[in-house]
């Protein structure tokens, strides 16, 4: 990320064309203190100093306006901030920023590790901006005076999605589910195969082709940031245990149920060794959950257990029950 500079009017045209508020505040400083402020703008303008490695917590455009202010009153917003502990983490603050985009909820919870669960202070607390803005305000640092305040944009905030998105998953999975076994139920009652035989395969794949995808995705994802990225955020989490690098290999067999409404076809012993894989893949989640009940680990991952793991595990169970077949290579002679 880096530090840009451009004319007032085109930063609020750009909030204008994206419907956000904007607030102009007046800052209550000393000339001294504007002055360092405004020193410490100007290094950070120089092309030395522009360009910077952004963290989301730790280092991003509300964090360096609270360090610069902070640096020009000589340490007071820290020393009246940083020991005041608040009751959120920041994986509270992450679920409440996400209540209008259910899915990224369930991914970032997902993929961060136990980093940040713990509480945080008011000073860790104003990387958001908003509350950045809250605490300049209060009574014990009075940075801002909100009767100087001016509302230059007003906008109406994007409302909660009314299901988190542990919630369509469940709903989304349960009905195909659902469909599924009354079409095999009612294939076994008839005596009927083929074509409703096909049918609940195809609702099967459909119902486990989401779950499919998030955890192909996810099982190369986490060790790829583990190694790769900057942000310790996204190591050593727990969560990798229901996440095996094999997982992509679930996909191909719902893609198999949804187009050829049946189960892949695999030779002998690639057969054996699929439900083996899978009966593996099952004895180590169950592994994570022994782990949560005895609270082995301090990673908050309690709503993946909840909602999302018992889906999961009943995907891996349909997967050995009805993922594959043995092929058999037909003879075929020829009578000259």
């Amino acid at each position: 990320y880096k530090l840009g500079y451009y004319p007032y009017s085109r930063a609020l045209a750009y909030y204008k064309l994206n419907a956000r508020s904007v607030w102009q505040d007046k800052l209550n400083l000393k000339n001294k203190e504007k002055e360092i402020l405004l020193s410490r703008i100007n290094w950070n303008l120089l092309p030395k100093n522009r360009e910077y490695a952004y963290h989301y917590f730790f280092d991003n455009c509300s964090t360096r306006i609270r360090d610069y202010l902070d640096e020009a009153i000589s340490g007071q917003l820290k020393e009246e901030t940083q020991y005041k502990i608040t009751n959120e983490s920041f994986r509270d603050m992450i679920r409440k920023g996400y209540e209008t985009n259910p899915f990224v909820d369930v991914s970032l919870d997902i993929l961060m590790n136990s980093r940040i669960d713990k509480k945080i202070s008011l000073w860790e607390k104003m990387f958001h901006p908003f509350d950045l803005r809250k605490n300049l305000m209060s009574a014990g640092i009075n940075l801002i005076t909100p009767k100087t305040t001016q509302t230059l944009l007003d906008y109406p905030r994007l409302e909660p999605f009314p299901l988190s998105g542990y919630q369509i998953i469940f709903i989304y999975f349960s009905f195909f589910i659902f469909l599924s076994l009354s079409v095999y139920l009612y294939q076994k009652r008839k005596k009927i195969q083929n074509y409703h035989l096909s049918l609940f395969y195809r609702f099967l794949g459909i119902g486990c082709f989401p779950i499919a995808c998030h955890a192909s995705v996810t099982c190369l994802l986490m060790p790829i940031t583990w190694i790769v990225s900057a942000h310790k955020d996204l190591h050593h989490n727990i969560n990798i245990i229901a996440f095996l690098p094999f997982d992509f290999i679930f996909l191909l067999v719902s893609l198999t149920w949804i187009t050829k409404g049946r189960p892949i076809r695999l030779k002998h012993n690639t057969h054996k060794w699929f439900k083996k894989l899978i009966v593996f893949h099952i004895i180590v989640s169950l592994s994570m959950l022994i782990m949560y009940a005895l609270n082995l680990y301090d990673q908050n991952n309690s709503r993946l257990i909840y909602n999302l793991f018992p889906i999961y595990l009943i995907s891996l169970i349909l997967y050995f029950t009805y993922g594959s077949s043995v092929f058999i290579k037909k003879d075929i002679s020829v009578q000259r």
